[in-house]
């Protein structure tokens, strides 16, 4: 940092403090840095940030809309996902698909915003391959 002697006039003096007193600025020198800041600012707007545009609350709004609109039909089709990951079919928003537990076929009917994925897991009990087992030995005689 390099210091710089400044002398000033009496107009200029009074016109820093009113700044100073108007601003709230601390020292002269505060004023005179924001000062400097601000003219570089105009003199040279490549170096400078833009600034955010601001927002009125309506668009905000849409905005904000948009993007629950977005979360929601992402959340819907992994929900479809899962349905279809369960061998079932969507049907006015409820995933139809079968369980199998114990050598036994149950028809389930979910809610799509009630399917996780842990459902994927318990759709065959004890395990997806007993199941297939008990089919290949003639045991169960239901389609999948």
């Amino acid at each position: 940092m390099s210091k710089r002697l400044l002398t000033l006039t009496d107009t200029m003096d009074k016109m820093i403090t009113e700044i100073m007193n108007k601003k709230g600025y601390p020292s002269i020198s505060s004023v005179i840095h924001q000062g400097v800041i601000d003219l570089h600012t105009k003199i040279f707007p490549a170096y400078v940030m833009e600034k955010k545009k601001k927002i009125t609350p309506e668009q905000k709004f849409l905005k904000d809309k948009e993007d629950k609109d977005e979360r929601e039909r992402l959340i819907k089709a992994e929900k479809k996902d899962i349905c279809r990951e369960l061998g079932g079919k969507v049907r006015d928003g409820m995933c139809i698909y079968f369980t199998y537990i114990n050598g036994k076929r149950y028809q389930q009917e979910n809610a799509l915003l009630h399917l996780s994925k842990e459902i994927i897991t318990t759709q065959y009990q004890p395990s997806k391959e007993k199941v297939m087992r008990l089919r290949e030995e003639g045991k169960v005689n239901y389609e999948f």
